[in-house]
């Protein structure tokens, strides 16, 4: 059974990235991101695998993301 919070979805995510499984992580971060989509962490873990992947263009949207969603809290 698929997990139902945020929490469980990152989680997995950090856990499978750990074991070096990207596209399950990514998944997993997607899947957070389908739950809750003003929850700024997951965005913030999807910039950093595609950083680390060299993704500049989709490393930059989904920091951009995050700016977004802190913008209210500065």
């Amino acid at each position: 059974r698929a997990p139902r919070s945020i929490e469980a979805w990152l989680e997995l995510g950090d856990a499978l990235r750990a074991q070096s499984d990207a596209p399950g992580a990514l998944n997993a971060y997607r899947n957070a991101i389908a739950l809750a989509p003003a929850y700024d962490a997951a965005y913030g873990k999807l910039a950093f695998m595609m950083d680390a992947a060299r993704d500049d263009a989709r490393a930059a949207m989904f920091a951009a993301q995050v700016d977004k969603l802190q913008a209210p809290f500065r």
